[in-house]
């Protein structure tokens, strides 16, 4: 996305913001660095671990949606809007 944008003369942030999603290590190396969301894997994975459990013990297996936390990491290819330093109010 960031090549296309900048083959485009898009500048990230102050033409487009880009978000990203599961905070990989990549969205450190790019220029500017990418916002994201982080998600807790290991809880993820502890609630699955614990979902597969309960089915096992009963004999119908319910599916569930469920909610988690995610944090907001912000980073550099956010434009700020507020005029808050961060860009978030809190």
């Amino acid at each position: 996305l960031y090549q296309a944008l900048s083959k485009l003369n898009v500048a990230i942030p102050k033409d487009v913001s880009v978000m990203g999603f599961d905070d990989t290590e990549a969205s450190e190396l790019v220029d500017p660095k990418l916002s994201t969301l982080h998600v807790h894997k290991e809880l993820i994975g502890r609630k699955a671990f614990q979902k597969m459990l309960a089915c096992t013990k009963e004999s119908r297996c319910v599916p569930e949606k469920l909610l988690l936390p995610v944090d907001l990491v912000v980073r550099n290819s956010v434009r700020d809007l507020t005029g808050t330093q961060s860009g978030i109010k809190a």
